[in-house]
């Protein structure tokens, strides 16, 4: 999983919503979980994509701000790691 993704859709922090803003039921053990598991299903049920294919899950931003959750694409990609192991990456759209 790439930073970029690992910041704004997995972390969360208590301080991540005003004071004012109820608890939302948010953590990252959970923003992980949905990160993961939505990625299995995306595998699961796509046909032979190559090695890349994007996926879809809602998240609340990070922002200070939101409370109603928000439809975002991550991509996945599937290749070989430095050693020539098997490596899947999660990342952001733009991100290579």
């Amino acid at each position: 999983m790439t930073r970029a993704v690992w910041h704004r859709f997995v972390e969360w922090e208590n301080d991540d919503v005003a004071e004012a803003q109820q608890d939302l039921g948010q953590s990252t053990a959970g923003r992980l979980w949905d990160v993961m598991w939505m990625a299995y299903l995306a595998i699961r049920n796509a046909p032979n994509s190559g090695g890349m294919l994007l996926y879809e899950l809602y998240v609340i931003e990070r922002d200070g701000y939101s409370t109603t959750p928000r439809s975002i694409k991550l991509k996945l990609h599937s290749g070989s790691g430095d050693q020539g192991e098997h490596v899947i990456t999660i990342m952001l759209p733009e991100e290579d």
